[in-house]
Protein backbone atom coordinates (compact mmCIF):
# COMPACT_ATOMS: atom_id res chain seq x y z
CA UNK A 1 0.00 0.00 0.00
CA UNK A 2 2.75 2.47 0.41
CA UNK A 3 4.26 1.50 -3.48
CA UNK A 4 0.80 3.35 -4.32
CA UNK A 5 0.49 6.47 -2.15
CA UNK A 6 4.24 6.84 -3.45
CA UNK A 7 3.05 6.62 -7.03
CA UNK A 8 0.07 8.64 -6.29
CA UNK A 9 2.34 11.80 -4.86
CA UNK A 10 4.66 11.08 -7.51
CA UNK A 11 1.53 11.37 -10.72
CA UNK A 12 0.98 14.43 -8.76
CA UNK A 13 4.84 16.29 -9.40
CA UNK A 14 4.67 14.94 -12.81
CA UNK A 15 1.44 16.73 -13.68
CA UNK A 16 2.86 19.77 -12.01
CA UNK A 17 6.17 19.60 -13.53
CA UNK A 18 4.64 19.34 -17.09
CA UNK A 19 3.13 22.93 -17.35
CA UNK A 20 4.75 23.75 -20.78
CA UNK A 21 6.51 27.17 -21.19
CA UNK A 22 5.79 27.12 -25.44
CA UNK A 23 2.68 26.70 -27.51
CA UNK A 24 4.39 23.51 -28.89
CA UNK A 25 4.77 22.17 -25.87
CA UNK A 26 0.78 21.50 -26.12
CA UNK A 27 -0.28 21.38 -29.11
CA UNK A 28 3.22 19.82 -30.70
CA UNK A 29 5.16 22.23 -33.33
CA UNK A 30 3.60 20.70 -36.37
CA UNK A 31 0.06 22.59 -34.82
CA UNK A 32 2.17 25.62 -33.02
CA UNK A 33 3.56 26.26 -36.81
CA UNK A 34 0.23 25.53 -38.90
CA UNK A 35 -1.34 28.35 -36.56
CA UNK A 36 1.48 30.85 -36.86
CA UNK A 37 1.04 30.58 -40.65
CA UNK A 38 -2.59 31.04 -40.26
CA UNK A 39 -2.15 34.40 -37.97
CA UNK A 40 0.04 35.78 -40.08
CA UNK A 41 -2.23 35.36 -42.96
CA UNK A 42 -4.92 36.94 -41.05
CA UNK A 43 -2.80 40.14 -40.42
CA UNK A 44 -1.84 39.94 -43.98
CA UNK A 45 -5.87 40.21 -44.79
CA UNK A 46 -6.23 42.58 -42.21
CA UNK A 47 -3.84 45.07 -42.79
CA UNK A 48 -5.93 47.26 -45.52
CA UNK A 49 -7.88 47.57 -43.03
CA UNK A 50 -5.27 49.14 -40.99
CA UNK A 51 -4.08 51.24 -44.28
CA UNK A 52 -7.63 52.78 -44.23
CA UNK A 53 -7.74 54.16 -40.81
CA UNK A 54 -4.21 55.35 -41.30
CA UNK A 55 -5.53 57.13 -44.33
CA UNK A 56 -8.33 58.62 -42.21
CA UNK A 57 -6.72 59.78 -39.52
CA UNK A 58 -4.05 61.23 -41.84
CA UNK A 59 -6.68 62.98 -43.33
CA UNK A 60 -7.53 64.22 -39.44
CA UNK A 61 -4.43 65.51 -38.76
CA UNK A 62 -4.19 67.95 -41.83
CA UNK A 63 -7.28 69.23 -41.33
CA UNK A 64 -6.07 70.08 -37.92
CA UNK A 65 -3.04 71.32 -39.33
CA UNK A 66 -4.67 73.37 -41.74
CA UNK A 67 -6.20 75.68 -39.21
CA UNK A 68 -2.75 76.18 -37.49
CA UNK A 69 -0.62 76.64 -40.67
CA UNK A 70 -3.30 79.54 -41.69
CA UNK A 71 -1.78 81.56 -38.99
CA UNK A 72 2.01 80.49 -39.69
CA UNK A 73 4.17 81.72 -42.54
CA UNK A 74 7.41 80.57 -43.84
CA UNK A 75 9.52 77.72 -42.76
CA UNK A 76 7.77 77.56 -39.66
CA UNK A 77 4.46 76.11 -41.24
CA UNK A 78 6.30 73.72 -43.50
CA UNK A 79 7.58 72.43 -40.72
CA UNK A 80 4.60 71.24 -39.33
CA UNK A 81 3.65 69.67 -42.74
CA UNK A 82 6.89 68.26 -42.56
CA UNK A 83 6.45 66.79 -39.29
CA UNK A 84 2.84 65.00 -40.14
CA UNK A 85 4.14 63.46 -43.24
CA UNK A 86 6.93 61.72 -40.71
CA UNK A 87 4.63 60.49 -38.60
CA UNK A 88 2.53 59.19 -41.24
CA UNK A 89 5.58 57.24 -42.64
CA UNK A 90 6.62 56.13 -39.56
CA UNK A 91 2.83 55.31 -38.75
CA UNK A 92 2.83 53.26 -42.26
CA UNK A 93 6.04 51.27 -40.84
CA UNK A 94 4.58 50.39 -37.68
CA UNK A 95 1.71 48.91 -39.55
CA UNK A 96 3.50 47.80 -42.11
CA UNK A 97 5.98 44.97 -39.50
CA UNK A 98 2.68 44.93 -37.29
CA UNK A 99 3.49 41.00 -36.86
CA UNK A 100 7.30 41.68 -36.35
CA UNK A 101 6.47 43.53 -33.74
CA UNK A 102 4.17 41.16 -31.96
CA UNK A 103 6.59 38.51 -32.65
CA UNK A 104 9.49 40.23 -31.74
CA UNK A 105 7.31 40.80 -27.67
CA UNK A 106 6.51 37.48 -27.78
CA UNK A 107 10.20 36.95 -28.17
CA UNK A 108 10.79 39.11 -25.74
CA UNK A 109 8.77 37.78 -23.23
CA UNK A 110 9.98 34.36 -23.86
CA UNK A 111 13.52 35.39 -23.27
CA UNK A 112 12.25 35.87 -19.53
CA UNK A 113 10.44 33.18 -19.25
CA UNK A 114 13.99 30.95 -19.97
CA UNK A 115 15.85 33.68 -17.37
CA UNK A 116 13.16 32.85 -14.55
CA UNK A 117 13.52 28.77 -15.63
CA UNK A 118 17.11 29.24 -15.62
CA UNK A 119 17.26 31.05 -12.35
CA UNK A 120 14.94 28.86 -9.82
CA UNK A 121 14.70 25.58 -8.64
CA UNK A 122 11.58 23.92 -7.78
CA UNK A 123 12.86 21.29 -5.49
CA UNK A 124 13.24 17.59 -6.04
CA UNK A 125 10.26 15.33 -5.04
CA UNK A 126 11.88 12.29 -3.27
CA UNK A 127 10.32 8.95 -3.21
CA UNK A 128 12.39 7.47 -0.10
CA UNK A 129 11.48 10.87 1.83
CA UNK A 130 7.81 10.21 1.85
CA UNK A 131 8.07 6.37 2.22
CA UNK A 132 10.40 6.86 5.10
CA UNK A 133 7.53 9.26 6.87
CA UNK A 134 4.57 6.97 5.80
CA UNK A 135 6.97 3.76 7.46
CA UNK A 136 7.44 5.85 10.47
CA UNK A 137 4.05 6.93 10.61
CA UNK A 138 2.51 3.26 10.05
CA UNK A 139 5.23 1.03 11.94
CA UNK A 140 2.91 -1.51 13.03
CA UNK A 141 1.43 -4.40 10.31
CA UNK A 142 -2.43 -3.74 11.83
CA UNK A 143 -1.72 -0.08 10.96
CA UNK A 144 -2.82 -1.61 7.49
CA UNK A 145 -5.99 0.01 7.77
CA UNK A 146 -4.61 3.40 8.75
CA UNK A 147 -2.61 3.02 5.26
CA UNK A 148 -5.71 2.66 3.16
CA UNK A 149 -7.35 5.44 4.59
CA UNK A 150 -4.50 7.55 4.09
CA UNK A 151 -4.45 6.38 0.71
CA UNK A 152 -8.35 6.98 0.27
CA UNK A 153 -8.15 10.58 1.16
CA UNK A 154 -4.76 11.00 -0.31
CA UNK A 155 -6.47 10.15 -3.88
CA UNK A 156 -9.38 12.65 -3.16
CA UNK A 157 -6.76 15.28 -2.58
CA UNK A 158 -4.60 14.81 -5.07
CA UNK A 159 -7.26 14.87 -7.25
CA UNK A 160 -8.41 18.15 -6.14
CA UNK A 161 -5.21 19.36 -6.36
CA UNK A 162 -3.98 17.88 -9.94
CA UNK A 163 -7.69 19.73 -11.21
CA UNK A 164 -6.18 22.88 -10.14
CA UNK A 165 -3.02 21.82 -11.87
CA UNK A 166 -5.47 21.53 -15.07
CA UNK A 167 -7.01 24.99 -14.60
CA UNK A 168 -3.59 26.71 -14.65
CA UNK A 169 -3.32 24.80 -17.68
CA UNK A 170 -5.60 26.29 -19.32
CA UNK A 171 -4.97 29.72 -18.17
CA UNK A 172 -1.55 29.70 -20.01
CA UNK A 173 -2.77 27.96 -23.01
CA UNK A 174 -5.39 30.45 -23.32
CA UNK A 175 -2.70 33.14 -22.71
CA UNK A 176 -0.94 31.34 -25.98
CA UNK A 177 -4.60 31.73 -28.06
CA UNK A 178 -4.75 35.72 -26.67
CA UNK A 179 -1.52 36.46 -27.66
CA UNK A 180 -2.45 34.88 -31.20
CA UNK A 181 -5.39 36.74 -31.57
CA UNK A 182 -3.73 40.21 -30.74
CA UNK A 183 -0.99 39.21 -33.28
CA UNK A 184 -3.56 38.98 -35.59
CA UNK A 185 -5.80 41.50 -35.42
CA UNK A 186 -2.38 44.38 -34.47
CA UNK A 187 -3.13 46.25 -37.71
CA UNK A 188 -5.50 47.81 -36.80
CA UNK A 189 -4.83 49.08 -32.97
CA UNK A 190 -1.66 50.04 -34.56
CA UNK A 191 -2.89 52.19 -37.41
CA UNK A 192 -4.30 54.81 -34.23
CA UNK A 193 -0.26 55.85 -33.92
CA UNK A 194 -0.82 58.74 -36.26
CA UNK A 195 -3.61 59.79 -34.00
CA UNK A 196 -3.59 62.03 -30.94
CA UNK A 197 -7.24 61.74 -29.96
CA UNK A 198 -7.96 58.00 -30.77
CA UNK A 199 -4.31 56.59 -30.03
CA UNK A 200 -4.57 52.98 -28.94
CA UNK A 201 -1.94 52.28 -30.12
CA UNK A 202 0.34 52.91 -27.33
CA UNK A 203 -1.64 50.69 -24.54
CA UNK A 204 -2.54 47.88 -27.09
CA UNK A 205 1.43 47.41 -27.03
CA UNK A 206 1.70 47.44 -22.92
CA UNK A 207 -1.59 45.05 -23.30
CA UNK A 208 0.24 42.94 -25.55
CA UNK A 209 3.68 42.55 -23.39
CA UNK A 210 1.50 42.10 -20.50
CA UNK A 211 0.24 38.47 -21.88
CA UNK A 212 3.89 38.14 -22.53
CA UNK A 213 4.90 38.95 -19.39
CA UNK A 214 2.07 36.55 -17.06
CA UNK A 215 4.22 33.44 -18.94
CA UNK A 216 6.80 34.23 -16.50
CA UNK A 217 5.36 35.00 -13.91
CA UNK A 218 2.92 31.83 -13.73
CA UNK A 219 6.40 30.41 -14.27
CA UNK A 220 7.89 31.73 -10.97
CA UNK A 221 4.65 31.25 -9.24
CA UNK A 222 4.96 27.36 -10.04
CA UNK A 223 8.81 27.22 -8.61
CA UNK A 224 7.41 29.05 -5.99
CA UNK A 225 4.80 27.00 -4.91
CA UNK A 226 6.44 23.89 -6.51
CA UNK A 227 9.30 24.32 -3.36
CA UNK A 228 6.73 24.79 -0.75
CA UNK A 229 5.40 21.28 -2.23
CA UNK A 230 8.61 19.31 -1.87
CA UNK A 231 9.95 21.16 1.38
CA UNK A 232 6.33 19.90 2.88
CA UNK A 233 6.48 16.37 1.31
CA UNK A 234 10.19 15.43 1.68
CA UNK A 235 10.01 16.84 5.50
CA UNK A 236 7.89 13.59 6.32
CA UNK A 237 11.15 11.95 6.75
CA UNK A 238 11.91 13.43 10.08
CA UNK A 239 8.03 11.70 11.38
CA UNK A 240 8.46 10.41 14.69
CA UNK A 241 7.45 6.62 15.26
CA UNK A 242 3.73 6.66 15.20
CA UNK A 243 3.40 10.09 14.16
CA UNK A 244 0.72 9.91 11.88
CA UNK A 245 -0.76 13.24 12.29
CA UNK A 246 2.29 15.05 10.86
CA UNK A 247 1.25 13.04 8.05
CA UNK A 248 -2.26 14.11 7.48
CA UNK A 249 -0.86 17.95 7.89
CA UNK A 250 1.34 17.53 5.24
CA UNK A 251 -1.38 15.97 2.98
CA UNK A 252 -3.96 19.13 4.38
CA UNK A 253 -1.26 21.75 3.43
CA UNK A 254 -0.34 19.84 -0.36
CA UNK A 255 -4.68 20.45 -1.00
CA UNK A 256 -4.56 23.93 0.86
CA UNK A 257 -1.14 25.54 -1.24
CA UNK A 258 -2.96 23.79 -4.45
CA UNK A 259 -5.82 26.03 -4.15
CA UNK A 260 -3.93 29.14 -3.36
CA UNK A 261 -1.55 28.10 -6.44
CA UNK A 262 -4.34 28.08 -8.46
CA UNK A 263 -5.61 31.68 -6.91
CA UNK A 264 -2.41 33.25 -7.27
CA UNK A 265 -2.28 31.77 -11.01
CA UNK A 266 -5.06 33.86 -11.94
CA UNK A 267 -3.90 36.81 -9.90
CA UNK A 268 -0.83 36.93 -12.34
CA UNK A 269 -2.53 38.25 -15.37
CA UNK A 270 -3.63 41.44 -13.14
CA UNK A 271 -0.04 42.01 -11.87
CA UNK A 272 1.28 41.73 -15.43
CA UNK A 273 -0.99 44.37 -16.04
CA UNK A 274 0.18 46.39 -13.25
CA UNK A 275 3.83 46.68 -14.33
CA UNK A 276 3.30 47.49 -17.84
CA UNK A 277 0.54 50.00 -16.99
CA UNK A 278 -2.03 48.39 -19.22
CA UNK A 279 -5.45 49.16 -18.73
Amino acid sequence: MIDQIVALFQFFFNSYSSIGTTFADYAGSATAATLTNFINSVAIAIKPIGYSLLCVFALLEFAQLSERVGNVTGFMGAGLVINVLVKLILCKLVVDNSTEICNFLITLGDNLTEIVLSDTSQGVFSPDNLYKGIRNAFPNWWDILGQIGFFLVSCLFIFIASLGILIVKIVYLARFIQLFVYTAVSPIPLSTCLSKHFNVATNFIKSFFAVCLQGALLILVQAIFGSIFTTQINGVSNITQGDWGALWSMLGSILFYSILFVVTAFQTQKWANSICHAM
